[in-house]
């Protein structure tokens, strides 16, 4: 619908950047770990490669290294 709908896609993204500001104001306020911080600017590098590997699930069959499970039905005889 946000390709459809200008003015819905305008409230989406005026409420994403809403959301985004309070999330960094909050962080501003607290005493957060700089780790964090490096975390937050490594992200999107996080997400891009999560989609990636979502679009190669299809092909991980052909990748992957089957292995056969086989079994004996024959009883030894203790003597």
């Amino acid at each position: 619908n946000l390709f459809t709908n200008f003015t819905g896609a305008i409230v989406w993204a005026l409420l994403l950047c809403i959301f985004l500001a309070g999330f960094f104001l909050a962080l501003g306020k607290s005493d957060t770990d700089k780790r964090i911080y490096k975390s937050l600017v490594h992200m999107p590098k996080f997400i891009f490669l999560q989609i990636l590997s979502l679009l190669k699930v299809r092909k991980a069959n052909e990748y992957s290294v089957a292995t056969e499970h086989s079994f004996n039905e024959e009883i030894e005889k203790i003597t």
